[in-house]
């Protein structure tokens, strides 16, 4: 069987567990057509590059792997750095970067990693590019990223609760409570369950769901979730 984490892979908004400003807000980007450079920050596994891929899909249906730098690792950030002092210096590399007859956009995963110096350096990017020319910058930690870049993106935040003395908490000012969370968990974790074509077992739900680590990180969630139902499964035959 897949991992469920795989299978999930969200195709829409609707498919991802967010919640309701910010998947409201992502829709209104998708369906208008006017998507602003934005910076999606948050912890892990939390659909901060599903996000990107879906907004960068809309504004080109033939973005591919080409048009995303990861800067995870010193020797991926080195590749960025050199990019960002490329087009800090040169209108050749500029030129390039918009040469495409279609429109462009620019996914920088795991961004963090990049000096505050190479950052600001990409400002003639988010200063030029034109509407239809979009960046996203995926990051865990809004406060490792420069100022002038902050200012030139709409922020947005996607990690919704914390693991507080065992306890899930949830974010100050969301305004959902811990069980609508869990629900909206719920929600996503049936339509894995589709895909991967098993029967909805609620106890299987209520098992994962009740052990709040697991409700931080959303891909967490879905491996766990797909672990359980393997089990069932494996004794289910086995019992045979």
């Amino acid at each position: 069987m897949r991992r469920w984490d795989v299978a999930y892979s969200p195709s829409n908004f609707d498919e991802m567990a967010l919640y309701p400003e910010l998947r409201e807000l992502l829709i209104y980007y998708y369906d208008s057509r006017d998507i602003p450079h934005v910076i999606l920050h948050g912890d892990t596994g939390t659909g901060k590059s599903t996000t990107a891929f879906i907004l960068a899909q809309r504004v080109k249906p033939t973005f591919t792997q080409a048009n995303v730098f990861d800067c995870a690792g010193e020797k991926k950030a080195s590749h960025v750095k050199q990019y960002a002092e490329q087009l800090a210096h040169s209108k050749g590399g500029l030129s390039a970067f918009f040469s495409s007859p279609e429109p462009e956009c620019f996914i920088f995963d795991e961004f963090h990693n990049i000096d505050i110096k190479h950052q600001t350096m990409l400002n003639i990017v988010l200063e030029t590019s034109a509407a239809d020319t979009p960046c996203f910058f995926c990051i865990n930690d809004i406060d490792t990223i420069a100022e002038p870049i902050k200012s030139r993106c709409r922020i947005l935040r996607f990690d919704v609760a914390a693991i507080i003395n065992d306890k899930l908490v949830m974010r100050e000012g969301m305004g959902w409570s811990a069980t609508e969370w869990k629900n909206e968990l719920r929600r996503v974790g049936r339509i894995a369950t589709k895909k991967v074509g098993v029967d909805i077992d609620e106890k299987i739900e209520d098992k994962v769901l009740s052990t709040d680590r697991f409700c931080v990180d959303v891909r967490k969630f879905f491996f766990n979730l797909g672990e359980a139902y393997e089990r069932k499964i494996f004794y289910a035959k086995k019992e045979k």
